[in-house]
């Protein structure tokens, strides 16, 4: 993926500010198996990169996750992150998250990017979705957006 500092991530930049509300756990099922087509309203927390649209405060995407045991494949269907390497941590939460490093931008500075999706609180088909998006450049640039949303598992 090609990144620009003044235009971080174009792909990241949806469209549509709908907030989600957090479920209550009380008898429902935790989720082993994350498999399924997910889709995800998330409203940012901080956006020091500067990734909404002006007006939006947030963005929709849309997961879809693949778990054979413990072999786990994530894929934004925005262009965000996919990795074949997920990993659901010791509290049952998804993890999933890509890290490049290098001359990122073609101008002889050292970056490190990272984005991360995680799922956590996940019950029957619904999920608190968190995004975490990192930048920092070794000539001082640095930036980081934090978003949370409300994911919903498409009916099989």
């Amino acid at each position: 993926m090609t990144i620009k500092k003044t235009l971080l991530c174009p792909l990241l930049i949806i469209s549509c500010l709908v907030s989600g509300c957090n479920s209550s756990s009380s008898g429902q099922k935790a989720v082993s198996d994350y498999s399924g087509t997910w889709d995800v309203r998330y409203n940012f927390t901080t956006d020091d990169c500067g990734l909404a649209l002006e007006g939006l405060l947030g963005f929709v995407d849309q997961h879809f996750i693949v778990q054979d045991g413990g072999i786990i494949s994530f894929e934004s269907q925005g262009g965000l992150l996919s990795s074949d390497s997920a990993r659901i941590d010791s509290s049952g939460a998804l993890q999933v998250e890509d890290i490049q490093e290098g001359d990122l931008f073609g101008d002889g500075s050292f970056c490190s990017f990272r984005v991360g999706v995680s799922y956590q609180d996940a019950f029957d088909n619904t999920a608190t979705s968190l995004f975490d998006y990192t930048l920092g450049c070794n000539d001082g640039f640095e930036c980081s957006s934090q978003a949370v949303g409300q994911s919903r598992r498409q009916p099989v």
